[in-house]
């Protein structure tokens, strides 16, 4: 099983935090896919992503030096 942080930072929205809420309705900003399962959310904003976008290793990274 994979651990899932509670709260992340993401360069999609670095403004605020974006936390984890689990069977809330949205459409991922990332995929723009809509879903009822886990989600990254900003409450302040209601910037959403899903755990799969929200997951994903980005240029941004630590392993940006193995590309």
């Amino acid at each position: 099983m994979i651990d899932i942080p509670c709260q992340i930072n993401h360069f999609f929205h670095r403004s605020c935090p974006l936390v984890l809420f689990t069977k809330i309705p949205y459409q991922c900003e990332g995929c723009d896919e809509a879903s009822s399962g886990l989600a990254f959310r900003c409450g302040k904003c209601k910037f959403q992503l899903d755990v799969k976008c929200a997951l994903l290793p980005t240029i941004e990274s630590k392993d940006t030096d193995k590309i």
